[in-house]
């Protein structure tokens, strides 16, 4: 049998007529959904799938004729096309479960006069089906577990221009506050912000509209206005006949990433700035040092009262004016003398409330929080008291009205996450000083500079107080962050590392400034004329033998040439070819009981370390005055030589 039909009417016989022809299996059903014709493939699928003779199977439903079939999607197909009134057609996809396998049954539903035909296109295997319903499943899951944020928008822009939300993933629902039924159709420019680079975006929506892909770092805001950075990559999605349907963006959230970057940032840029004004500190000693030590000599031959006398001194006390600023300078770059001690920051902090309460105005409340115990540190008192009235003057300033100073000390502990999180951060034990105010506060672009010298927002101010701040700090070996937010004040947070040793004071001998002066040989070397002329006029008047040098080659062929005693070397510390500790060791080959002073405006690695002498080593501060410098020869002249092997 090539066909099984039973008798119908005349327009399903024209159906049957067209029908004919076709090469898929196809059965009709009648107006009553009992099956009433089948085609020879029918047939033959009918003998292989139901194992019956498919006259026995006419006059019955398809569900009853063949079990294998039964599929409520498929009768609900069959449901509607025989209520249809037009002669549309619908295409249904089931699972027929008929022998080991399961197959994946494609059936076309079409409507014909007093019927309904349905034509199977395709049988095979769900193995293809099952694994792509796996996939979905399984990229579904991914999609919901990932932590960056995924935005699928249209291929077409909406009207402003940019392309609305489709889709977004829980990722997204959790970092930015927005739900999805609140962005689904809302223009992806949704996150943007203030902070948000409008050249930038109008970059990225030009590479849209080419259709291109594009990768870019900008600022987002959560739902509630908080800021936050992210890496996004936006691709398009083509359809099956390479039709640009939509745009897929990551967004990467990257701001502790950037924050790492602008702290390194602001580091190498603080350090380049460092060394530029060291350098300036120690090249301007070097001028301060002739300015005031000659003005002590002409002070000392013009007559007391009289005008030129009266003008050198405005000449000297200007110097003094500038060498308190080179101080600031050097304490910025870090490039000043340290004199560490264990010091009770607590305690440091209580001693000074006093001083405290007359350096505010009137109208600050001073509130200390400080623990009944705090660890030791090592650092320089002097410099901590620097410290802490510099911020307190600060914070009285950026509070014009009145307000809180909160000073707060404690021991904390700064594990691995916090270090991650700051540049530089060694975790560790350290004791907090904490400086807070209620005043005006900083926006973004000022609290990128506070650190650096010479900025300043105040009329008349130096712009050093706290770039002295972040160079004693940093010198100490702590740590200074700022937190502030304008209209609701300033936080500073100073880390300074407990302290794992101590280190030995060494308090210089005071000599009787009646005594200064001798007849000893000094040989001084000095790279810059006017402090060896300024360095040698001063030494002879107190009744000393001067040589001079100008650089390490020529202080050892000053020496070699003289054949009497060389009591005292005076060396610069920062020369040309060769430093002050190099010159120092080569003359004690030739001389090893001579004794040793160096001098600069500047530390240098040659004799210290972290900004503390080295053991042994006696060092005269650039600009020093004419009192200074006797003070300093003389103690040393009066020391005990250290004598040093030939072979060191």
């Amino acid at each position: 049998m090539s066909v099984a039909t039973r008798p119908c009417s005349p327009d399903l016989a024209t159906s049957i007529a067209l029908l004919g022809a076709v090469e898929d299996v196809v059965v009709l059903l009648d107006r009553e959904a009992r099956l009433c014709w089948m085609n020879a493939a029918a047939v033959r699928q009918a003998v292989a799938t139901c194992d019956a003779d498919p006259a026995t199977l006419l006059d019955r439903s398809l569900r009853d004729a063949c079990p294998a079939f039964a599929d409520v999607t498929l009768d609900a197909a069959i449901a509607r096309a025989l209520a249809a009134t037009d002669a549309a057609q619908v295409e249904v996809v089931f699972v027929m479960r008929s022998g080991p396998e399961p197959l994946q049954t494609r059936v076309r539903v079409m409507p014909v006069p007093h019927g309904v035909a349905l034509v199977f296109h395709e049988l095979g295997d769900t193995t293809p089906l099952r694994r792509a319903e796996a996939e979905r499943s399984l990229l579904r899951a991914a999609v919901a577990c990932i932590n960056d944020l995924l935005v699928i928008t249209s291929a077409t822009p909406g009207p402003d221009g940019a392309p609305p939300i489709v889709f977004v993933n829980e990722a997204f629902e959790r970092h930015t506050g927005w739900h999805r039924d609140d962005v689904i159709g809302k223009p992806s420019t949704l996150l943007d912000g203030p902070g948000t680079d409008p050249a930038l975006i109008a970059r990225v929506h030009e590479f849209l509209r080419r259709g291109e892909s594009v990768r870019a770092e900008l600022m987002h805001y959560t739902r509630e206005g908080r800021e936050y950075w992210v890496e996004m990559v936006i691709v398009p999605v083509y359809d099956a006949d390479g039709v640009h349907t939509h745009w897929v963006a990551v967004h990467r959230d990257i701001s502790e990433r950037k924050a790492l970057e602008e702290q390194l940032f602001q580091a190498q840029k603080m350090e380049a700035v460092g060394r530029l004004a060291g350098g300036v500190a120690h090249d301007f000693n070097n001028v301060l040092t002739a300015i005031s030590g000659f003005s002590e000599l002409l002070l000392e031959e013009l007559p007391a009262g009289s005008g030129p006398h009266e003008e050198v001194q405005q000449i000297r006390a200007a110097a003094a004016r500038a060498t308190a600023l080179t101080r600031q300078l050097l304490a910025f770059s870090r490039k000043q003398i340290m004199r560490p001690r264990l010091v009770n920051v607590g305690g440091l902090v209580r001693d000074m409330e006093r001083l405290l309460e007359r350096t505010v105005t009137e109208e600050v409340t001073i509130r200390m929080t400080v623990a009944a115990f705090t660890s030791p540190v090592l650092a320089d008192p002097t410099q901590l008291e620097q410290v802490l009235l510099n911020l307190a003057v600060n914070a009285s300033e950026a509070m014009p009205t009145g307000g809180m100073l909160t000073i707060e000390v404690s021991d904390v502990a700064l594990g691995q996450s916090y270090a991650h999180r700051h540049h530089g951060v060694q975790p560790g034990h350290y004791v907090c000083l904490t400086v807070t105010d209620t005043g005006v506060g900083m926006d973004r672009a000022t609290r990128e500079r506070i650190w650096e010298p010479f900025y300043t927002t105040k009329a008349g101010g130096t712009g050093l107080g706290l770039s002295t701040v972040y160079g004693i700090v940093r010198q100490s070996g702590g740590y200074v962050w700022v937190y502030s937010e304008q209209g609701i004040g300033t936080t500073f947070k100073i880390y300074l590392p407990v302290a794992t040793h101590d280190v030995p004071e060494f308090e210089p001998a005071v000599t009787d400034v009646g005594a200064l002066g001798g007849t000893e040989t000094v040989l001084v070397v000095e790279d810059e004329a006017l402090v060896r002329d300024v360095t040698r006029a001063m030494l002879v008047r107190r009744g000393y033998t001067v040589l001079l040098a100008h650089d390490g080659d020529h202080a050892v062929r000053v020496a070699a040439d003289h054949f009497g005693t060389i009591d005292l070397l005076l060396t610069d510390v920062v020369m040309p070819k060769a430093n002050g500790r190099r010159v120092a060791e080569r003359l004690r080959m030739m001389r090893p009981e001579l004794r040793v002073v160096y001098m600069s405006g500047y530390t240098e690695d040659a004799i210290v370390h972290h900004g503390v002498l080295e053991p042994g080593i006696v060092l005269l501060e650039k600009p020093f005055t004419d009192e200074d410098l006797a003070r300093t020869v003389r103690a040393a002249l009066d020391a005990p030589p250290a004598v040093v092997p030939p072979n060191r």
